[in-house]
This record gives structure tokens, sequence and C-alpha cells, in this order.
């Protein structure tokens, strides 16, 4: 389960969608941890994100 994980991550696609991705749901959200959440991902990631 965890090498899908990681496979899956290693994706450039899934990268290059996040940090937009993750930027349009949290100006729709303004909340972190409920986008983190539906990411699957920690509140620090989604900030770093939001950051580029």
């Amino acid at each position: 389960m965890k090498e899908q994980m990681k496979e899956y991550m290693n994706e450039p696609e899934v990268a290059e969608i996040s940090s937009e991705a993750i930027s349009k749901t949290y100006k729709e959200i303004q909340d972190i941890k409920t986008v983190a959440k539906q990411y699957c991902l920690s509140s620090k990631e989604v900030k770093a994100l939001l950051r580029k």
C-alpha cells in the first residue's frame, strides 16, 4: 500500500495540480485544516503549497 502511494505521489501531474487546486480550494473554504483533510495532507504541507 505504501509503495502505491509513493508511486502516486511521484507522478508529476499530482505535484503540478496540487498547488493550483489547493489554492483554489483554500480560497473557497478559507480553512487550512479542511483543505488538508480533503487532499490528505498535513496543514504544514498545505501552507507550503499555498506559498508557491
